[in-house]
């Protein structure tokens, strides 16, 4: 059981807001205490939420942080695209520039994840044409392809 005495001389805040007398409060929280209540004071449910807030904001800027280490890379040459390719990491992009592409022998290989594949394709859908002996192989996983035409 917890008890609240109001005593004007001395105002202060206690538990729940209640307007109570800072000795008056200390005392009825030292006797609850050691009768086995457990009356949290007013610090410790703060400093709990601003604990709680604080593990919120450290994992809010882990999930960004591994989703700004993803990179889209525009190429314009085979031999850009043969660069590009050497180390891509789970959600990297990477963009064929508009054009024809001729005799352009892709190799798209990579290990994506689930929720972050590791992307080939057009600049603009539709506008990016392999033409003479070009050919496409995938090899890996969560690997994605899209607007190419052949």
């Amino acid at each position: 059981m917890f008890l609240l005495i109001r005593t004007p001389a001395c105002p202060s805040v206690g538990p729940g807001g209640s307007d109570i007398g800072l000795p008056t409060y200390r005392a009825i929280h030292a006797r609850n205490s050691s009768a086995g209540f457990d009356v949290p004071d007013r610090s410790s449910r703060v400093s709990r939420t601003a604990l709680v807030i604080v593990v919120f904001l450290i994992l809010q800027a882990v999930t960004v942080a591994s989703d700004a280490f993803a990179r889209e890379l525009l190429v314009h040459s085979q031999t850009e695209y043969h660069e590009a390719v050497r180390d891509l990491r789970a959600g990297d992009t990477v963009v064929l520039a508009d054009g024809v592409w001729r005799d352009f022998e892709i190799v798209f290989s990579g290990s994506g994840e689930p929720e972050r594949p590791i992307t080939l394709r057009a600049q603009s859908s539709g506008r990016v044409v392999l033409s003479g002996q070009s050919n496409l192989s995938l090899s890996g996983q969560h690997l994605l392809v899209r607007g190419l035409v052949f």
